[in-house]
């Protein structure tokens, strides 16, 4: 970044090596010069040193006589694990130098994280949409999920609805400073065929059937099967 540092050549005193600032003949050192009106006295910065209390009678060639320049520099900045956009992090002795040779003060550096094409981030939380099928969803099923440190395995439940949350403890990310970690919920996204066979439409139909029968319509139909089997009807 470019930022201005304190002249190498005058150390920061705004003089040509070999010299030194002298004092203002003006205000002899003060800084201050004094009017009077009437009864009154008012005290102004002084006009010949700026209200420096000294004069740079030969200026240093590099710096024109302020003492600083400008350079671009490279620093190394720690991100810590876990930030997030808007995070500030300060770094002590990297900002703009003090006047006439005082300490420089710091930087900050605020942070922007790119969005993930993977997660949805809320906090420290970490949300992943897992699409499954019809089937899998009714019938119960163990996938994998992608994990920021590996695959975690994941049993579906039976029966699950589309839009249910499923919580991963502690897989989420990393609280700053601290060891513990947010949780990583997996929403379970239930996918709909666009295209079903005649043999897939023949079950769905059958399903639906059983799915809209009532108890006592399955207890006849379960007996109407037995005796069959059994030769009594």
């Amino acid at each position: 970044l470019p930022k201005h540092v304190t002249c190498p050549n005058c150390s920061g005193s705004g003089a040509a090596p070999g010299s030194q600032p002298e004092t203002c003949p003006q205000c002899h050192g003060t800084g201050q010069v004094r009017h009077s009106q009437g009864f009154f006295q008012i005290a102004m910065p002084c006009s010949t040193c700026q209200g420096t209390g000294q004069v740079i009678k030969k200026p240093c060639p590099r710096c024109k006589g302020q003492g600083i320049v400008e350079e671009r520099r490279e620093i190394v900045v720690r991100v810590p694990a876990g930030v997030d956009t808007g995070t500030r992090l300060r770094v002590r002795g990297e900002g703009e130098p003090g006047e006439h040779g005082g300490p420089p003060g710091d930087l900050y550096v605020v942070l922007h994280v790119e969005p993930s094409k993977k997660y949805e981030r809320q906090g420290q939380d970490l949300i992943y949409t897992c699409e499954i099928s019809f089937v899998q969803a009714a019938l119960g099923h163990r996938v994998e999920v992608p994990g920021l440190k590996g695959p975690l395995p994941l049993d579906i439940p039976k029966g699950i609805q589309s839009g249910t949350l499923l919580r991963l403890k502690g897989e989420g990310m990393p609280y700053p400073g601290r060891s513990n970690r947010g949780d990583l919920l997996v929403e379970v996204k239930v996918l709909t065929p666009t295209r079903v066979s005649d043999k897939q439409a023949e079950l769905l139909r059958e399903f639906e059937r059983l799915e809209s029968e009532s108890p006592l319509d399955k207890v006849k139909n379960l007996g109407k099967k037995l005796s069959k089997k059994m030769g009594l009807d």
